[in-house]
């Protein structure tokens, strides 16, 4: 985790860096920013939990989906990207029951997106993270 933050979230500059593909349809301003962490977390594309298909990777929404629904995929060893966690109450609840729960052992909240883990053998981590407003992030999906 020490080295996702240091290489890939709060990197200043450097060569461009590998990207997971991400939905057509999703584009928030730190789509950048996530396609590079999904990589270098080993994921070549996510997907929205509807259309998901053999994927390890899922985009939800915690106002759409329910708790239990999450819980399953962490249990089937997904990874789970939240897309804003905190945007109404009923997200903002979900988010907090998952970072307790033993079947996420790692989570990363940047606010805007969080990241939900599985990791055989690794100790229950939660990483509450500044969101990197530095980065040029059309810049970065310009270079693409």
């Amino acid at each position: 985790m020490y080295r996702l933050t240091d290489e890939v979230i709060y990197r200043k500059s450097g060569p461009l860096l590998p990207r997971a593909e991400l939905p057509k349809d999703f584009k928030p301003k730190y789509a950048g920013l996530l396609s590079e962490m999904l990589a270098y977390l080993g994921v070549d594309q996510l997907c929205h939990v509807e259309r998901a298909s053999s994927t390890d990777a899922l985009l939800v929404n915690l106002t759409d989906v329910q708790l239990d629904e999450v819980i399953k995929l962490m249990n089937a060893r997904k990874l789970v990207v939240v897309d804003r966690p905190f945007a109404t109450p009923i997200s903002t609840d979900r988010w907090n029951r998952l970072v307790f729960d033993q079947s996420v052992v790692l989570s990363i909240n940047l606010f805007h997106f969080g990241i939900l883990l599985y990791r055989d053998g690794q100790q229950k981590e939660n990483f509450v993270l500044r969101y990197p407003y530095w980065r040029p992030s059309e810049v970065i999906q310009e270079k693409r």
